[in-house]
């Protein structure tokens, strides 16, 4: 069991270093964004804004599957290690759905300027 669970966490590690291949970088900051804006044109705006797009649906279809897990799981287990396991990595892809959401937000918000 607790191999099962250390080989879930470092599944989801990996997931979360790895991220979605793409130019979504939800560790940016909004000054950050801000100043790379004002290299950019409008199309290439469009194009970062649709990478986020991506990997926010990317990251709430891995959140619906974690969700489905934890239904799932009989009471005992929601309680125990497994369900932890699964409530964490939920609390962490939840963080950076929300991260990449401000993050496209400061993008568009920059385009609506240009």
């Amino acid at each position: 069991m607790k191999k099962l669970i250390l080989a879930m966490t470092m599944l989801a590690t990996a997931l979360v270093m790895t991220g979605c291949g793409n130019k979504a970088d939800e560790n940016k900051t909004p000054e950050q964004i801000k100043q790379e804006v004002t290299k950019m044109d409008a199309s290439e705006i469009q194009s970062v804004i649709a990478d986020y797009q991506k990997a926010i649906e990317e990251k709430t279809a891995e959140l619906q599957k974690e969700t489905e897990k934890l239904k799932g799981l009989d009471l005992s287990e929601v309680a125990g290690e497994k369900g932890k396991a699964i409530k964490d990595n939920m609390a962490e892809l939840s963080k950076s759905i929300d991260k990449l959401k401000a993050n496209m937000e400061a993008y568009a918000e920059s385009q609506k300027k240009k």
